[in-house]
């Protein structure tokens, strides 16, 4: 519960009555609101119920503003906490991979989703965590931002020709190779870096909107509650999944490991 308080963080607005709020045709107005249910949120966190339904007020109301197109960062962050406090898992990871689809390098969206993602019930026995859970690739973004790189690159690529520089003046082989060698490293880690956040951007701008289960449901294989379930255990809430298909109020998915089958329409949430 602390780590959840701590992640939150704090907006630092007053408290206001559900009769004050405005009406959706004035996002501005409505990111106020919603900022000082946040807070009184944050203020009730002695009553555990009382701060579960501020924060899912909160949270339905960032959902009217990003509805309206007011799209940025700080909007995403905001409405991904506010559902996470609330209890609501689905739409928390959902409302994250949105922002990260706006922003892919926002690395307190990345950090956000992360924790979300760690929050996911899967059962202690069993395959279905390998085959539900999100498999993210390895990336040097993942260790550090982009800063730390760039700069890093640039004192290589400095550093190599200053040691070029000193190779010149003193007539030393050893600084030729060293001065060689700084600057390919600096070039690589360029690159490297550029090319990792190209990739990155690819996959959180994809088409498809981000689309997670909302609440614990099983996972069949047909589109009827009379199909034999395709898994053991039900799949929690929060497991990222791909559409493939609607019929008759039920979804194909495809889990991250592979698995296809069916789900009740209505437990699915998506991002956008």
């Amino acid at each position: 519960m602390i780590a959840l308080w701590l992640l939150a963080g704090g907006l630092a607005t007053a408290a206001m009555s559900d009769s004050d709020l405005p009406n959706e045709s004035s996002p501005q107005l409505l990111l106020a609101a919603a900022d000082a249910v946040y807070r009184s949120g944050l203020e009730a966190r002695a009553d555990a119920d009382r701060a579960r339904e501020q924060f899912a007020r909160a949270a339905w109301l960032y959902d009217r503003i990003w509805a309206s197109g007011l799209h940025n960062a700080a909007l995403a962050r905001n409405r991904a906490q506010a559902h996470l406090l609330a209890g609501d898992l689905g739409r928390a990871i959902a409302a994250y991979r949105s922002g990260l689809r706006l922003a892919p390098h926002d690395r307190a969206l990345r950090e956000g989703l992360t924790f979300a993602r760690e929050r996911v019930a899967y059962p202690l026995d069993g395959n279905l965590p390998r085959l539900a859970r999100p498999r993210e690739p390895w990336s040097l973004l993942n260790w550090a931002p982009v800063g730390v790189y760039t700069l890093s690159a640039a004192f290589l690529y400095f550093g190599g020709w200053l040691a070029l520089a000193r190779a010149w003046m003193k007539r030393r082989s050893s600084c030729w190779i060293t001065g060689g060698l700084l600057i390919a490293v600096a070039v690589g880690l360029f690159f490297a870096v550029a090319i990792e956040q190209r990739v990155q951007m690819d996959e959180h701008s994809d088409v498809q909107p981000a689309v997670t289960i909302g609440a614990e449901t099983p996972f069949r294989t047909g589109n009827s509650s009379e199909y034999p379930p395709r898994l053991e255990a039900p799949l929690p809430a929060g497991v990222e999944i791909h559409l493939l298909a609607e019929r008759g109020g039920w979804a194909q998915i495809q889990l991250a490991g592979g698995p296809i089958g069916w789900v009740p329409r209505a437990d699915l949430v998506t991002s956008d």
